[in-house]
């Protein structure tokens, strides 16, 4: 199967006109401290890093377990993201994940 692109997650945020809910949660102080980090580092919103948290934890889940996502950069230098299933890209990806690492039920790593 050849690989496919899907355009970089952008985290648009909501206008005033867009569907949406209002959510409020409490962010231990490492998310929070990670999350300002983020802002701090790109430029924007609170909003705006929650919106991409989101897309890409969604974007995660709906891969394929023979899959892999590589952010890659075009001509112009802007970022997007390649979906292989080719053995030489899976094996890569895998090469690089710690096999005594396993994520639990609640996304914290937990070794084996």
């Amino acid at each position: 199967m050849a690989a496919k692109l899907l355009p970089p997650l952008t985290g648009e945020p909501m206008t005033d006109k867009a569907e949406g809910a209002r959510l409020s949660v409490k962010l231990n102080s490492k998310a929070t401290d990670q999350l300002r980090d983020l802002t701090d580092r790109r430029g924007i919103t609170l909003t705006n890093a929650v919106l991409r948290a989101i897309d890409l934890l969604y974007f995660v889940e709906m891969l394929e377990p023979n899959e892999v996502a590589q952010v890659e950069k075009d001509a112009r230098g802007e970022p997007y993201v390649k979906v292989s299933t080719k053995p030489a890209d899976v094996a890569a990806a895998s090469a690089l994940v710690p096999r005594d690492v396993v994520y639990g039920a609640n996304g914290e790593p937990a070794l084996t």
